[in-house]
């Protein structure tokens, strides 16, 4: 997907980063299977951690570089589309502290704050969304949430690997997560997300005509 954007000659990559190792210096780190056992054996007996459950396909899905992140744009004189995001390691991520907005508590919320962990993010626009995956026990494939100052938090109709999945397709652009939500796109609250999808959607099966968008467009009229 990064190299995807970095060969696109219709896009400028403002930013990005693959893990600490060079891209192509080929080193992917510890076998993801390898990591998810030493994982299951730390949260044994974890306060919190009690019933959770992790979901194997991971496993095969999961990131195996640290970190890895772009921040991009389309060029002048194509319609303005613009895209993000910032991915840790899955397993490195649940056992970081709950997002910033878990301060703030969660009553009368959907979901309990303290039981997020961000998955996903936009630390160099600054527009303060972020994508969770939901620490709860008896919950299995683990849930993901997304925030958003404006919106507040929405379950997505994903899992972690579905939503690396379509993240490939999207490349990150701002608003494809509220695709897989429940919420009207009608509102005037998400006229900039429509927007930005729309462009995205006309402008992706040219960009990068081996994914399949029929999918998202059907999805985007259901929920307009």
């Amino acid at each position: 997907m990064v190299e995807e954007l970095r060969a696109c000659d219709s896009i400028v990559v403002f930013d990005d980063l693959v893990g600490a190792e060079d891209l192509e210096g080929g080193n992917l780190g510890r076998p993801l299977s390898e990591q998810a056992a030493e994982v299951r054996s730390l949260t044994q007996g974890r306060p919190g951690w009690d019933g959770v459950t992790l979901d194997p396909e991971i496993e095969q899905c999961g990131l195996r570089f640290p970190e890895i992140g772009s921040q991009w744009a389309t060029v002048k004189g194509l319609p303005r589309l613009s895209g993000e995001f910032r991915l840790p390691m899955f397993y490195d991520a649940l056992f970081a502290v709950p997002p910033r907005l878990a301060q703030d508590g969660s009553t009368g919320s959907a979901v309990d704050y303290t039981q997020l962990r961000e998955i996903d993010g936009h630390p160099q626009s600054g527009t303060g969304f972020l994508a969770a995956v939901r620490v709860q026990p008896h919950t299995s494939p683990l849930e993901i949430w997304v925030w958003s100052p404006e919106v507040g938090p929405k379950r997505m109709d994903l899992d972690y690997c579905g939503y690396l999945d379509a993240l490939l397709i999207t490349k990150g652009a701002y608003g494809w997560q509220y695709l897989f939500t429940d919420v009207s796109l009608a509102d005037d609250l998400f006229h900039q997300v429509v927007s930005n999808v729309e462009v995205m959607l006309g402008s992706f099966p040219e960009l990068f005509p081996d994914y399949d968008y029929a999918p998202l467009a059907a999805r985007l009229e259901a929920r307009l």
